[in-house]
């Protein structure tokens, strides 16, 4: 059986650095547990980039595009204007690989 990881964020480099493990070797790890697809998941414009660049670069791999609303609590009007317009650029030049919009919804964790 195959299955799909539908929220990961293997493609941020903070993720890998925080638990020591290379990309290689987590993609290997998920396979043997039968993981053969990540739906990488962005939660800025710049995390959504880099959810899109690795999965061009690894089979298997796409990407959901976000602002989190965590991401948006201190800053302008006009600065979340921007984000938004970015991710909805990216969404539309890399429709192959965007599968989903995701981290939109309400903020309710503390």
């Amino acid at each position: 059986m195959n299955f799909i990881d539908t929220h990961c964020h293997i493609h941020d480099p903070e993720f890998t650095q925080k638990y020591d493990i290379s990309v290689n070797q987590i993609i290997i790890n998920a396979a043997s547990a039968g993981v053969s697809q990540f739906i990488c998941v962005g939660t800025d414009a710049k995390s959504s980039q880099q959810a899109i660049e690795f999965a061009h670069t690894h089979n298997g791999a796409y990407a959901s595009l976000a602002i989190h609303p965590h991401e948006v609590a201190d800053v302008t009007d006009e600065l979340i204007d921007g984000e938004f317009k970015l991710v909805e650029q990216l969404a539309r030049e890399n429709h192959k690989k965007v599968i989903a919009i995701g981290e939109c919804g309400l903020d309710y964790f503390s």
